[in-house]
């Protein structure tokens, strides 16, 4: 059975033009070339084609839900949180179980608090050990015996590069990359759960699997 992808009618699978509106559906072949692509890409690792090919199919077919779980969940992974909690409800595969545990309930990044910049060079870039110089702030490059430096003379926390090593020196926070939103619950405050019943086996053990990854 598919839906739809016009008026959300139900129809067979076989059937090329829908019973109510009479537009033209998608044909099984089309369908099971995305879902093969999508398994494909899901299998190599490679995320984003996925995500695009399961999206895609959940386009031409509202009633796979199937299709719509691993969207959803591999929009997740990609950092687009709310879009994929989203597309998950609204096929009522997920649902709420509460104040979200990492933010409690603020929606902000746990980190900075919503402040979006890296909480050791506070936006700046430069190593907050050695004030962006690359030196060993104990020994000032000299080296020798010192301990804190091994003789080396560098700054053993950014490695003489002078930049931040907690941001990689973008100098936005390293747990919300920047958008000051939590990143368990997309900045919903909200926590969610996967209906793991209303899916098949492998579907349901590869959207776990991808969540818990």
């Amino acid at each position: 059975m598919k839906l739809c992808p016009h008026c959300g009618a139900a129809n067979d699978d076989k059937v090329l033009y829908c019973v109510e509106c009479m537009k033209p559906l998608p044909s099984p072949v089309t369908l099971d070339y995305l879902r093969r692509e999508g398994m494909a890409a899901l299998n190599s690792g490679d995320i984003r084609r996925a995500e695009e090919k399961f999206s895609r199919l959940i386009s031409l077919n509202p009633g796979d839900r199937e299709a719509g779980a691993l969207a959803g969940v591999l929009r997740i992974k990609l950092g687009l949180i709310r879009e994929g909690w989203s597309l998950l409800e609204d096929l009522n595969l997920a649902e709420s179980s509460g104040r979200c545990p990492s933010c409690r309930g603020t929606g902000r990044c746990p980190t900075c608090e919503g402040e979006e910049i890296c909480i050791m060079c506070r936006g700046t870039r430069r190593c907050a050990f050695c004030g962006g110089r690359g030196l060993c702030p104990s020994c000032g490059g000299s080296g020798g015996s010192c301990a804190v430096c091994g003789g080396i003379g560098t700054c053993p926390r950014c490695g003489g590069s002078g930049e931040c090593s907690y941001c990689s020196g973008t100098g936005r926070c390293y747990t919300c990359h920047g958008t000051g939103l939590c990143p368990s619950c997309g900045g919903s405050g909200v926590a969610r759960r996967v209906k793991y019943g209303e899916l098949n086996a492998d579907v349901a053990e590869r959207v776990r699997r991808l969540l818990e990854g």
